[in-house]
């Protein structure tokens, strides 16, 4: 949740993103190199490592863009495209799923559908250990046939 300050946000507030501004025009300006070498390579290594991360130069240097079919799904008959494992777009996709069958625009905010929303997310932490080792969706197959729930986790 964005909530600069800790002041959560209002209809029609203004949200200043300085630091993305800056590393856009900076890519836009030097091309992809700005973002693998130089500064911006110097920040994200500098955050990853102050978080006990092992990232290093020479990774970020080394990257190498993998393009891929976008996972697809569908909702209410319309279809959802976003990325696959380790993002959480297959648990996206899950929890879409889960939550299709119910009629949500014509009951409402209702207490129970809250909880039905609620109890959906609640898969996200335990399914993304799951989904993070499965790295080949290019058959298409449906999610809910993939992911193995373990409610013990």
């Amino acid at each position: 949740m964005f909530a600069p300050n800790g002041v959560l946000l209002k209809e029609g507030d203004t949200i200043q993103r300085v630091n993305l501004s800056r590393t856009l025009s900076l890519i836009a300006e030097r091309g992809p190199d700005a973002f693998y070498h130089g500064e911006i390579a110097d920040a994200i290594i500098s955050r990853i490592r102050a978080e006990g991360g092992i990232v290093t130069h020479e990774d970020l240097a080394n990257y190498e863009v993998k393009v891929s079919r976008a996972l697809e799904g569908t909702y209410r008959g319309r279809k959802v495209y976003t990325s696959h494992a380790p993002t959480s777009g297959p648990v996206l996709l899950h929890m879409l799923n889960l939550m299709e069958k119910y009629d949500l625009p014509a009951e409402g905010r209702t207490n129970v559908n809250v909880h039905r929303l609620i109890e959906a997310t609640k898969c996200k932490p335990s399914l993304l250990g799951e989904l993070s080792v499965i790295s080949d969706f290019s058959n298409n197959s449906w999610l809910c046939c993939t992911v193995r729930y373990h409610p013990s986790v």
